[in-house]
């Protein structure tokens, strides 16, 4: 997993102290043309036969071909090599994987989880016949009982499984649709997962984190959602870093850190099926954000390169410094816009909106 350190420093004072607020760039230079978006819609709020369909696709991902144009391309020390008996599935775990450096606690973070995605939605589309849109789950709707969510159920057709608390098992999860599912990344291995309300109190960081009591609940309540979406006008930034928070304890680690197992280890979580309704989830409250102020909207901003030692002065990237027209990276698994071209969910690229 990839560790960062911090000073005990309180979070205005990080984010006052960011030198790079946004770089927008010029709307005119996107083509609008989504004229009929997608629906993503909340995991809960889906049918039974929604639930299915969804699962169904992710299940048929991993019968199709592993594609012969993923590579490591040099940025990640220590990836494994890439493995020729691995399925369509796993090529969306190594890209993530080989990425780990570049597309993390710098400026292009949401923007190529965004574009990530997308490949995974249309991929699903395409080759797999889902006819619906990528779910999110909401884990602010959840906050008083995370295990008890709808996502977290035993249903071989509408369940991603429950929590597993065998440590002798390492977690392996056994029920649900994907209990049988082996992934290839880092080693072959059977997805793991178990709940921990105080992820922080271990130390997996090279740094002790800032606050080891800390609930992993507080830092996506309903409140914290509603505070990141309607403040840091015009400045990605600091939007970004709030996300990721002091010390790491923001809300998207703090989901991935709970659940253990896969989903704690920031290069291969996309191994547990949940990490595509987490992001979408982190993908949904940037498209608030951009969405409520008019400052906001194609606002890009942090660092191209991640400093994890000076993570306190660059929790978003340090210098050089990212501009609209930085290429995203995606390691052979699909094309590779510019981060300008995926600000906008509904333009020449992209075209969904969430419900």
């Amino acid at each position: 997993m990839v560790m960062f350190a911090l000073n005990l420093v309180p979070l205005a004072c990080l984010l006052s102290s960011l030198l790079v607020g946004a770089i927008p760039v010029a709307e005119s230079q996107l083509s609008k043309t989504c004229t009929k978006p997608g629906i993503r819609k909340e995991w809960r709020t889906l049918s039974n036969q929604e639930k299915a369909s969804f699962i169904k696709a992710v299940h048929c991902l991993e019968t199709l071909p592993h594609s012969q144009s993923i590579f490591a391309d040099g940025s990640q020390p220590d990836v494994p090599p890439v493995r020729n008996d691995t399925n369509a599935y796993d090529d969306f775990v190594y890209a993530h994987l080989d990425g780990v450096n570049r597309n993390h606690f710098t400026g292009v973070f949401l923007g190529w989880h965004r574009w990530f995605l997308h490949t995974f939605e249309n991929t699903l589309q395409t080759k797999c016949g889902y006819k619906g849109s990528l779910p999110y789950w909401d884990w602010s709707r959840d906050v008083a009982n995370i295990p008890a969510s709808p996502l977290f159920i035993s249903s071989a057709t509408t369940g991603f499984g429950t929590f597993n608390d065998n440590a002798s098992e390492n977690f392996t999860v056994t029920d649900g649709a994907f209990g049988a599912t082996v992934r290839a990344y880092p080693t072959p291995h059977r997805v793991g997962r178990h709940f921990r309300p105080q992820p922080f109190e271990e130390q997996i960081f090279p740094f002790a984190f800032d606050k080891p009591e800390k609930l992993a609940t507080s830092a996506f309540t309903p409140e914290e959602v509603h505070f990141i979406i309607t403040n840091f006008v015009g400045n990605y930034t600091d939007f970004q870093a709030y996300m990721d928070g002091v010390r790491a304890e923001g809300m998207h680690n703090a989901a991935h850190l709970m659940m253990d197992g896969d989903m704690s280890n920031i290069g291969h979580s996309p191994n547990d099926p949940i990490f595509f309704l987490h992001h979408a989830n982190l993908d949904r409250i940037w498209a608030a954000w951009q969405s409520h102020d008019p400052a906001n909207r194609l606002a890009v901003g942090g660092g191209r390169t991640q400093v994890l030692q000076d993570y306190d002065e660059f929790p978003a990237g340090a210098p050089p410094f990212i501009e609209a027209s930085e290429q995203l990276r995606f390691s052979g698994l699909t094309t590779e816009p510019l981060l300008g071209e995926v600000l906008q969910t509904k333009g020449k690229l992209l075209c969904y909106e969430y419900a």
